[in-house]
């Protein structure tokens, strides 16, 4: 699936929907691009949005992450459920970014710190455990990060000094 933030704020998306990752309350494929809806209540801009294998997060202009679409290893930051519409991620502080992998998240902060959560069974949450997490957690002794990216199991932070980190799955 893949999804487009628009120059006003608003999400489409379009392709595979079989966990809802499209975030338009079903689950049948759409060919062509689909409104995404990330609050009835209140007025939320986009500013980013990232698609992992099945489920998608969004980073609003004020630091709130939504996500939607599978669930099943806590990567959409709360109960380990599929989620046909975006959901509140509660835990990190305004974030700056969002990545998703195949079943996890990581979200870097206005202080330059990672969070993660999701599935963990390589080791991509960074947190020296082997389960998954719906809890977004930091991830300790990583500060002065200025961007994060996250592959199939696997999480990576560029830090301010220039140095490149990155944690989970080795297989290649």
């Amino acid at each position: 699936h893949t999804c487009a933030v628009g120059g006003n704020g608003a999400i489409t998306c379009w392709g595979r929907n079989d966990f809802g990752q499209l975030g338009d309350g079903a689950t049948a494929n759409q060919g062509a691009p689909a409104p995404v809806v990330l609050s009835q209540s209140e007025s939320v801009n986009a500013t980013a949005i990232a698609a992992g294998a099945s489920h998608t997060c969004a980073l609003t202009s004020d630091g709130r992450i939504y996500c939607w679409g599978r669930g099943d290893s806590g990567q959409l930051g709360g109960a380990a459920v599929t989620a046909a519409t975006p959901n509140l991620v509660a835990g990190p502080p305004a974030a700056l970014a969002v990545a998703t992998g195949a079943a996890h998240t990581c979200a870097l902060t206005g202080d330059g710190h990672v969070w993660c959560w999701g599935a963990n069974d390589v080791g991509q949450l960074g947190n020296g455990q082997g389960s998954a997490s719906s809890a977004p957690a930091e991830i300790a002794g990583l500060g002065g990060v200025s961007a994060i990216a996250a592959g199939a199991s696997h999480s990576c932070a560029l830090r301010t000094d220039g140095s490149v980190w990155c944690w989970g799955g080795n297989q290649s």
